[in-house]
């Protein structure tokens, strides 16, 4: 069987870069994005089991990125995890919001509680 995918989209490389080190050390099949237009063209060629996406990004934002992928059949499963380096937010559609920087603990619960609602197997808890 294989680990859950989860793709990172952030235009900040090492915020991008660590996330991904960390979900790859805990058993996820993680890859990243450094653009939103790279980001959203991965999600709708992949089909990532959950994304996790920076909300401000130029060129066009997270929320927007949100939005296009709920609008789209084959994307509007996959649960999208927002986050910024601002205050909370909340924006219809998105599952869940994390403030960064990322509390990896808080990252991975985030994640197998997306993973859980569709139903798609977690890999083993490891220590981070």
């Amino acid at each position: 069987m294989s680990s859950p995918s989860v793709l990172i989209i952030d235009d900040e490389r090492d915020v991008a870069d660590l996330t991904r080190y960390v979900l790859q050390r805990s058993g996820f099949d993680a890859s990243a994005a450094y653009s939103s237009e790279d980001g959203f063209a991965q999600a709708q060629n992949n089909h990532p089991d959950v994304i996790i996406c920076d909300i401000a990004m130029p060129h066009f934002s997270g929320i927007e990125i949100l939005r296009k992928l709920k609008a789209n059949a084959a994307t509007a499963h996959i649960p999208v995890i927002l986050m910024s380096g601002a205050d909370r937010f909340d924006c219809a559609g998105m599952f869940t919001f994390l403030l960064k920087p990322l509390d990896a603990t808080s990252l991975l619960s985030a994640i197998r509680s997306a993973l859980a609602c569709g139903k798609t197997p977690s890999p083993p808890s490891l220590a981070t």
